[in-house]
Formats: structure tokens, C-alpha cells, sequence
């Protein structure tokens, strides 16, 4: 009787507490751009933004380490790391200097610095970010290529056969 009224104390304790758990929970507020300055250099046009990357943990705990990294297309990346408190919102600041005069989509990702962290929905994530083209390389590549070459070739088969006949 002893040995079933500690068995059935302890299968209510069990099943009448709650068990807390306290856990991160980081997400990406917001994402901008804003263009720092432009030069010539060599022909190119060379521009640099100031990429902001917001970040704010809603859990009611604080963050592990957590990287952030900006990547381009061509595989041109930078990181920074930081740690979030409960309830806090921080923003981090890239230096991106680009001469491609053509639309570029950047790719934002944060997730746990360790790789001995699993990566969750509660503490990683990924977006992108799109920086405009310069004025005129809007509409660059809707052309057909090569297109103006067929005339050229033209234009030189014209004149060939024009020295043939008056050389007659």
C-alpha cells in the first residue's frame, strides 16, 4: 500500500507538472539597402552599399553564436557573428562593393556559428536581397546576340559582290 501510494504520487507529480523549457527563438526583422557611394574606375562604374541585416530574438533565452552571411552569385561572401539577449533586436551592418552594373540578387542567411549546433527553424533562416542595376543595363539582355553580326556579314557579301561584278 506504502510501495503503490509513492508510485501513484510520483505518476501525478509527473503528469501534473509542467515542464518549462526555455528556448531561442531569432528571426530576421528586416533586410535594406542604401547606396554609400559610386566612382569611375577603369571604365567601370564602382558602387558601394551599406547592407543592413535586422535581426531580433523573441525566445526567452539568449542566442547561441550566430553567423550571418551575405553571398553573391559568384560566391563573393561575408560573415559576421554576434549573440542576441531575450527580446533584443540588433541590426548589422556589410560594407557590399560591387562593379556589376546588372541587377544582383544577394543571398542573407544566419544560423548557429557551431556545426555542432543543429540548425532549426527557431534559430536559422534565409532571405534575399535584390540591388538594382545601374541606369541603362536595365533592358540589357533582351536583345537577341549577334543579331547586328548578321547584317555586318550581309552588308560585307554585298560588297564583294560588288567589286566581282565591277571588276568584270
Amino acid at each position: 500500500m506504502r510501495y503503490k501510494m509513492i508510485v501513484l504520487t510520483f505518476l501525478a507529480a509527473i503528469l501534473l507538472l509542467q515542464t518549462v523549457q526555455a528556448h531561442e527563438e531569432i528571426s530576421l526583422v528586416d533586410v535594406s539597402h542604401t547606396l554609400k557611394k559610386e566612382r569611375q574606375a577603369g571604365g567601370w562604374t564602382i558602387r558601394t552599399y551599406i547592407i543592413n541585416v535586422t535581426l531580433a530574438n523573441n525566445g526567452d533565452t539568449a542566442s547561441v553564436d550566430t553567423t550571418v552571411d551575405v553571398e553573391d552569385n559568384e560566391g563573393f561572401i561575408l560573415h559576421k557573428n554576434t549573440t542576441l539577449n531575450p527580446g533584443e533586436t540588433k541590426v548589422l551592418s556589410f560594407e557590399w562593393t560591387t562593379k556589376n552594373p546588372q541587377q544582383q540578387i544577394v543571398n542573407i542567411s544566419y544560423g548557429p556559428t557551431s556545426k555542432n549546433v543543429p540548425h532549426t527553424s527557431y534559430n536559422s533562416g534565409k532571405t534575399t536581397l535584390t540591388i538594382e542595376a545601374l541606369p541603362g543595363y536595365e533592358n540589357n539582355g533582351k536583345k537577341t546576340p549577334g543579331f547586328e553580326f548578321m547584317f555586318l556579314v550581309a552588308a560585307l557579301l554585298m560588297l564583294v559582290y560588288k567589286r566581282k561584278h565591277t571588276a568584270l
